[in-house]
């Protein structure tokens, strides 16, 4: 079913059933839009908090980031009031011990359990995370420790991929950040590869996929890349799935270039974005560190803005609009 088809249905009343479907994508709920409804799909996208020690070299008050998670957190139960909330990882600032000898395990999961008081639990809305690279870094962590840190339901590797269906859209939370050598490269393990294929040939819905590390190759860096991702590129594209509407992903702050730079196209011309980060605006109160996305399937479109006050508002776009149907 294409996605013309799938949104046809969809206008229709199609219902599809709660619960776990055979491919383990959870119906979160009010999952289909009634005939002739407006009603928007409206998601909020947070990532690269890298929630980290304090120049004392121990957790404490945070003061450099605190403001701008109580602005996330305000703005987020007052005024976007989103469905649900994304975080896109590299939620704490996990480092090797050779980079920050305080960074043990205990002390990463101090940063997680920090993080998720400071911004998860005070959302009076759903958040889902994806896994990043600084989730990784500490070469002799427990996985299982740190997985549950950040979701007390994720005891295996494969638990940080998942689906959820929400309003008739399908949303994949994919891990592109398993750490291959020197944690600079990154990989998807092939479970995850099977998982995919198997939720794609699946789905006959819009789809929109979100990951940490770009499936685009983001700044061009082999540390904004990972293994295979030209295969997720070819699964994500409108050739393969014409379900598929949009990729949203974080890491890709590092370069300058990014400040501002927030869409680009894969070789399928296929729209990836990159969202705002608290770490990049900390000190920037003209900036707005995260993106907001909204899906109108009755209208066929949807609109993503990230970032706010850039230097040059005619140079530097902030917010797309585009059609969701082929």
């Amino acid at each position: 079913m294409n996605r013309r088809s799938a949104l046809k249905n969809l206008r229709a009343g199609l219902f599809v059933a709660g619960g776990v479907s055979l491919t383990g994508c959870v119906s979160a709920g009010n999952d289909v839009l009634s005939s002739g409804s407006t009603e928007t799909i409206c998601i909020a996208v947070i990532s690269d908090t890298h929630i980290r020690r304090s120049s004392r070299d121990e957790l404490t008050d945070l003061t450099d980031q605190k403001h701008r998670y109580e602005e996330f957190v305000t703005a987020m139960n007052t005024d976007v009031r989103p469905d649900f909330v994304v975080h896109l990882g590299d939620l704490i600032d996990g480092r090797s011990p050779d980079n920050d000898p305080y960074c043990s395990e205990d002390t990463a999961v101090h940063r997680i359990s920090k993080g998720k008081r400071l911004i998860h639990d005070r959302l009076s809305m759903p958040t889902y995370t994806v896994m990043g690279n600084h989730e990784y870094k500490g070469p002799n962590w427990d996985r299982e420790r740190i997985r549950r840190a950040i979701n007390d339901q994720w005891t295996r590797r494969s638990d940080t991929w998942y689906c959820i269906d929400r309003k008739g859209v399908r949303f994949l939370f994919l891990n592109t950040s398993c750490p291959v050598t020197n944690h600079r490269h990154h990989a998807m393990p092939a479970e995850e590869f099977a998982w995919l294929y198997d939720i794609l040939e699946d789905t006959d819905r819009p789809l929109v996929a979100f990951m940490h590390v770009p499936a685009t190759q983001g700044c061009g860096d082999r540390y904004d890349q990972f293994k295979r991702e030209d295969e997720v590129r070819r699964l994500l594209s409108s050739d393969e799935n014409p379900n598929v509407i949009t990729g949203i992903f974080g890491h890709s702050h590092h370069s300058d270039s990014w400040n501002r730079l927030r869409s680009q196209h894969d070789e399928y011309g296929t729209m990836y974005y990159h969202t705002s980060n608290i770490h990049e605006w900390m000190g920037d109160s003209s900036q707005i560190p995260w993106a907001v996305l909204k899906i109108d399937l009755q209208r066929d479109r949807f609109r993503f803005s990230a970032g706010a006050g850039v230097t040059d508002s005619g140079e530097y776009r902030t917010t797309w609009i585009q059609s969701i149907a082929n």
